[in-house]
């Protein structure tokens, strides 16, 4: 079931409903003050992303570039290999070795 996201216009809150797409249409009234003076508006989105899609950001070494020290391509590996194991992928030394290309890179910039 989606959550629908609404704007009371009288309380100048958010709230949000959970219901059934058939039902979306349905008035409801403001969770905070009981009143109908409300607005359904865009909520969050979430994009799909395939495996594919997620090893290959994972793998480009673009991704790391903003790295400001050691410690933080240390954090994003161990980030990174987590989130690679969590969909299946096994990329930990090829993982490793755009870690150590970082640090290289940014070594040689110091």
């Amino acid at each position: 079931m989606p959550l629908y996201e609404f704007f009371c216009f009288d309380c100048k809150k958010y709230f949000e409903v959970l219901s059934a797409i058939s039902k979306r249409d349905e008035t409801v009234s403001c969770l905070m003050c009981g009143k109908n003076n409300i607005k359904r508006i865009m909520g969050k989105t979430k994009k799909v992303t395939t495996k594919a899609e997620i090893f290959d950001y994972l793998t480009n070494p673009e991704a790391y570039s903003h790295l400001q020290n050691g410690n933080d391509s240390d954090i994003l590996l161990n980030m990174t290999k987590l989130a690679a194991d969590t969909v299946g992928e096994n990329i930990g030394e090829e993982l490793k070795e755009l870690a150590e290309e970082t640090r290289r890179e940014k070594n040689e910039e110091i």
